[in-house]
């Protein structure tokens, strides 16, 4: 999943949240996605990737 994809479906998580969804458990899962592939690609800039 790239960061596109995440931030997609964070969005949709969050309309679903705004909705009164309960879905705080898959919007913690998606921010922590995101912060992930966010670190992973900082990396890989630091290495010359």
């Amino acid at each position: 999943m790239d960061i596109l994809e995440i931030s997609q479906r964070m969005d949709e998580l969050i309309i679903s949240y705004m909705k009164g969804e309960d879905c705080e458990t898959q919007m913690e899962e998606q921010r922590q996605k995101l912060n992930d592939e966010a670190e992973n690609r900082l990396e890989g800039r630091k290495m010359g990737f």
